[in-house]
């Protein structure tokens, strides 16, 4: 029985399956009612065609087994978790295919440690010279690569940089995978928030390139990444809950508090409230350069921090900035994150 362990983080099943179970997995991911234009990595390239089997978010951290409506979905799915992945929360179920001309793009599917993807090469015959490696980089070295070949299974931590590439012109075929994403822990915090930002419609007002519980949910896990408490984690995944200087789109007034205390509590809904009345980024550069504890707010007054308050302010934000890939064009608050962190992934 092969584990998925964190000391040997990438696993190669070959004939995972039944013959049976692998065929009809064959047959619904071919036949799937194609939909063209989801991007792997969205900040650059093009789509490529996709079948979202479990239609939930893209940062979901829920279980979604009992949203798998095809018998062979849950067959594959149950035999992965019994034998290869044991106590694993399905969070995601789809399927990718490419044809010439269509590629994918170097991208993570998350930045939290404990999520996993398994994907489930489903083309009966695939030739070398035919293209369509799963590519798994280690910065700029090519840690593995995996040709496709019918019923093999490749299992990889979700936080590592990857990319289906694209079939050759003499390909004759559509290269389709199936992915189960997973996760070895779950987080209530995380999925109580998930849910509150679901119910509010979060994931349905945009944000940059994507929308606004993206935004916020993946900020939780930079936070997360970086081993700020939950207080701070919390906090910065509901930062722009009542609206910000910046981002002017209030999803709570501020006297509808109590419903945020009801999920993240009493401490860490002040820390929202605070981060949403200043003028921000630029206060916090200034009390970073001058190694003051003073900070403006939006009405032009001033407000004296405790040093506690200010390190957890400075959290969100960089975090906030660093999701949206412009904490760079803020020198102290880079320099404050490097202090902390001694790392930086731009």
């Amino acid at each position: 029985m092969t584990v998925v362990t964190v000391a040997n983080t990438i696993k190669q099943i070959d004939n995972c399956f039944s013959d049976d179970l692998a065929d009809q997995l064959n047959l619904l991911v071919a036949n799937s009612n194609w939909h063209y234009g989801w991007r792997s990595n969205p900040a650059i390239g093009h789509g490529h065609w996709n079948k979202d089997f479990a239609n939930v978010n893209i940062l979901n951290g829920v279980d979604v087994e009992n949203k798998l409506e095809h018998s062979a979905l849950q067959e594959a799915w149950n035999y992965l978790k019994n034998n290869h992945v044991p106590n694993a929360t399905l969070i995601r179920c789809y399927a990718n295919s490419h044809t010439f001309g269509v590629e994918g793009y170097p991208h993570t599917d998350s930045v939290r440690l404990c999520d996993y993807t398994a994907v489930v090469y489903l083309n009966k015959s695939w030739r070398r010279e035919w293209g369509g490696e799963t590519i798994i980089y280690n910065g700029n070295q090519i840690e593995h690569a995996e040709i496709p070949k019918f019923n093999k299974v490749l299992i990889f931590p979700g936080s590592k940089w990857h990319v289906a590439k694209a079939p050759s012109r003499i390909c004759p075929d559509l290269r389709i995978t199936l992915m189960f994403k997973f996760s070895l822990e779950q987080d209530p915090l995380r999925n109580n928030i998930q849910e509150f930002l679901t119910d509010l419609g979060a994931d349905k007002i945009g944000h940059n390139s994507s929308n606004l519980m993206n935004h916020l949910i993946r900020t939780y896990d930079l936070l997360k990444k970086y081993g700020h408490s939950d207080l701070v984690c919390s906090a910065g995944a509901l930062h722009s809950i009542f609206g910000t200087n910046v981002f002017k789109t209030k999803m709570l007034d501020i006297n509808q508090r109590s419903l945020v205390e009801s999920i993240i509590g009493t401490d860490a809904t002040d820390l929202v409230e605070l981060f949403s009345s200043l003028n921000r980024p630029n206060t916090l550069e200034l009390a970073l350069l001058t190694n003051g504890l003073k900070v403006a707010t939006n009405d032009g007054s001033v407000k004296t921090l405790n040093q506690e308050t200010l390190d957890n302010l400075c959290a969100i934000e960089t975090m906030n900035l660093h999701e949206q890939s412009s904490l760079v064009k803020h020198p102290e608050l880079h320099k404050w994150f490097v202090s902390k962190t001694q790392q930086i992934e731009e």
